[in-house]
Formats: C-alpha cells, sequence, structure tokens
C-alpha cells in the first residue's frame, strides 16, 4: 500500500475517533492493553519503543499491561479482561475468550487489512468462527540450532531445509564422539519445554500430541534413546538452552524459534539454525500462537482499532518478529521486509515449519499443562536415558496417566 494510502486508513479511523479515548470525566487515558505477549524483560523493551512509534505518528498513549496466561485465563473467567481496551491472548484460548466477553467483529472492518494476507489456515482454533473477532500477531515452532564448530561432524546431505533426525542422531554422535562428551542441549528442570524436544521427533514419524505409544511415537523414542549418550551431562540443571550453547558447552538444540534467534543474537557468526528435522511423516514440531482482539465494550475501540491496523502491518510485523528475537509473523507479506540478517533465516525457516510441517497446538482437554509435561520428564529420564525397553507394555502407564489428565472424554 502506497504512503497515500496509509494515511488515508489512519484518516479514516479517526474520522470517528473523536472522545473515544477519554474516560467519562473527559480526560485522556491511556489505551489498556491486556497482554500475554512480550513478557521477557528485552522483548518488554523493544515492544514499548515500538509502542511509542505508534504514538509518534497517532499522538494515542498506551499501557502495556503484562500477564501470564494462567493468570489471563482466570481473567477471562472473573470479567476482569472485559474491561481492557485490547487484549492478546493465546490462540488455543480463543473460542473460550470469545465465549467469556464481547468482541468487535472485525470483518466490518476488512478494508484496513485489505493490503495484507493472514496466515489463518496454518493457524487452527478449535472453533474457525472465532478469527470474526481475532487476528493473528504471532507465532512459533522449533527449530534446530548448530554450533558452527560442528560442521566437520556433520553428514554429508544433512543440511538445509531437508535435514532429517536420523541424520541430525549421526551428526550430534560425531561431534560428541569427536569431543568426548555430550553436547545435545536440552530443559531437564521441571515444568519447562523437553516435552516439546520429545514431541518433535514423535511428530515427524507420524505420532499425535500428546502421544506415547502409538508406534510412531515408540520408533521415535528409540531413536532418542540411541542418542542417550550424547545429551549434556548437566541438563537436570537446564532451564533453557540459551546459556549453555552461549557458553559453549553444547553444540546442539531443538528450540523454540525465539530462543534460537537469541542465542544467533548472543553469539553471533557462531551458529546455524535449520528446519525441524523431518521424519517419515515430515517436518514436526509442536506449534503456538497469540491473536488480537478488542473486547465490545471499550470506549476506545476505534483507537484500538487503529493499533491493530498499526501491528499487523507487514513492515511492522517483520520489524518485531526481529526485535523480540524469531517469533514468527502471521501476516505473509511481511517476509518482503526480513532482510538477509542471520535472524531472518531463523524467521523463514519458521515460515517453513508451520506452513510445510506437521504441527500440533496444545489441546486444551489436558487441563493443567504442566502434569502432562511431568509424564513426558517421566518418560525421558526413567526410560529414555536409562536404555530400559521401550514398548506399548512399559509405557503402558504413562498413556494410562495421559488418558487421567483429559478433562473431557
Amino acid at each position: 500500500m502506497s504512503r497515500y494510502g496509509r494515511y488515508l486508513i489512519i484518516l479514516l479511523i479517526f474520522s470517528a475517533l473523536a472522545g473515544c479515548s477519554r474516560d467519562r470525566t473527559g480526560s485522556e487515558t491511556p489505551l489498556q492493553i491486556y497482554s500475554r505477549l512480550w513478557t521477557p524483560l528485552r522483548e518488554q523493551t523493544f515492544i514499548r519503543e515500538e509502542l511509542k512509534r505508534f504514538y509518534s505518528e497517532t499522538g494515542i498513549e498506551t499501557e502495556l499491561l503484562l500477564y501470564t496466561d494462567t493468570d489471563m485465563d482466570r481473567m477471562a473467567e472473573s470479567g476482569e479482561l472485559s474491561e481492557a481496551d485490547l487484549i492478546i491472548f493465546y490462540g488455543n484460548r480463543l473460542a473460550s475468550l470469545a465465549d467469556a466477553i464481547d468482541f468487535v467483529d472485525l470483518r466490518e472492518q476488512s478494508k484496513l487489512f485489505e493490503d495484507r494476507t493472514f496466515l489463518f489456515k496454518h493457524l487452527g482454533t478449535e472453533r474457525k468462527d472465532t478469527w470474526e473477532y481475532f487476528l493473528p500477531l504471532g507465532a512459533d515452532v522449533y527449530l534446530l540450532i548448530a554450533s558452527r564448530e560442528a560442521a566437520s561432524a556433520r553428514p554429508v546431505g544433512a543440511d538445509g531445509e531437508n535435514i532429517t533426525w536420523p541424520q541430525v542422531a549421526e551428526w550430534i554422535q560425531r561431534a560428541s564422539r569427536q569431543q568426548g562428551r555430550g553436547l545435545l542441549a536440552v530443559t531437564g528442570v521441571p515444568n519447562k519445554s523437553l516435552v516439546y524436544f520429545m514431541a518433535g521427533p514423535i511428530l515427524s514419524y507420524g505420532g499425535g500430541f500428546p502421544d506415547l505409544t502409538s508406534e510412531a511415537a515408540l520408533e521415535a523414542l528409540r531413536l532418542l534413546q540411541g542418542m542417550r549418550w550424547v545429551f549434556h551431562p548437566l541438563i537436570e540443571n537446564f532451564d533453557t538452552v540459551i546459556d549453555p550453547l552461549v557458553d559453549g558447552s553444547a553444540w546442539f538444540a531443538f528450540a523454540h524459534c525465539a530462543h534460537a534467534g537469541s542465542i544467533l543474537q548472543e553469539s553471533p557468526g557462531n551458529f546455524d539454525v535449520y528446519p525441524a528435522p523431518s521424519g517419515p511423516a515430515g517436518m514436526g514440531s509442536v506449534s503456538g500462537f497469540s491473536a488480537v482482539g478488542i473486547p465490545g465494550g471499550t470506549k476506545n475501540a476505534k483507537a484500538a482499532l487503529a493499533l491493530v491496523e498499526y501491528l499487523t502491518r507487514p513492515e511492522v510485523q517483520a520489524r518485531i518478529s526481529k526485535g523480540v528475537g524469531g517469533f514468527i509473523p502471521t501476516v505473509l507479506e511481511a517476509s518482503d521486509y526480513l532482510g538477509e540478517e542471520p535472524l531472518a533465516r531463523v524467521i523463514r525457516y519458521g515460515l517453513h515449519v508451520l506452513d510445510s510441517g506437521r504441527t500440533r497446538e496444545i489441546p486444551l482437554e489436558y487441563g493443567e499443562w504442566g502434569n502432562v509435561k511431568h509424564v513426558y520428564e517421566s518418560v525421558f529420564f526413567s526410560t529414555v536415558l536409562s536404555g530400559r525397553n521401550i514398548s506399548v507394555d512399559s509405557l503402558k502407564w504413562a498413556q494410562t496417566e495421559l488418558d487421567k489428565l483429559k478433562t473431557s472424554q
């Protein structure tokens, strides 16, 4: 869209804006943004600068209030979220949020967004009509990251967009053998991201999520068990894979895309990133996304709409994705603004996995997700790392535990 066209949109928004950013007494009030995105300090710093850009363009002041997903769920149930002017919520919870709170129907504002293509088809929700009220802001998947020091150990053909789990296993084993120590980092601290590391190969072999006893899951777990000696000896102390890779004690990780981006930024020139490795069923990764909506009760609807239009502009999407370390933009045209810097490679590979991989979101029917994580962690430490037999019978207890956690059958 031309600069003239963009200014015309802003004028159209503001033609009906008078008074919408004032409280009942007539005093100016900042636009209240309740968000589950951008909670890390570095991301907060960046996004607040982006909101200053928005203020410079529109004169609309904003107040960014950050909450955990648990807090957002609680506030949705209590009705507190209805006090917000703009809500940024986790994707798999949108349907329940739309049931709890009335939202502005964004289809009526479609002309504001006609210059951008949202990646709706890659972002599932349990009820498709929720896209009437929300627009996606950012997504995430898991990617392979490897130290360039391991380049000499890489098997022939293990490169680019088609790297496989068997190639990765061989690569890490070669490098670990050369160095005489385990070089693969995972988060062994309870209730972190070990479940998503394990889900990657399971999904790529054709399994589900959660799934620990299908034939595909068993085959993937046997692959991981064959690699058990290449895991870093201190994984039980890792609550993130960033630190051990940056300090050089580990060389490999299957990392959240934003963590992969952080590693590239903190240790420039020392790492290469790859898509999620593939198996017989393709690339496998757990995925997630956040979306934005405008509560129907806000008195600042036009100002909130102006911010939604701004945050979903392709160039702004690209700038935010890079600024917060590698989250995936959810507007297709943002790819034109990524450039060729190393972080752009993280984002493009993330888009590739989201577009072509076997991705699965965290399902809602398991209630407290930390309990699912605990089951996966138990299987990893008691079976994968121990070398115990992996079979349907030996893991029946784990699948039984997962089935017990379902809140709806």
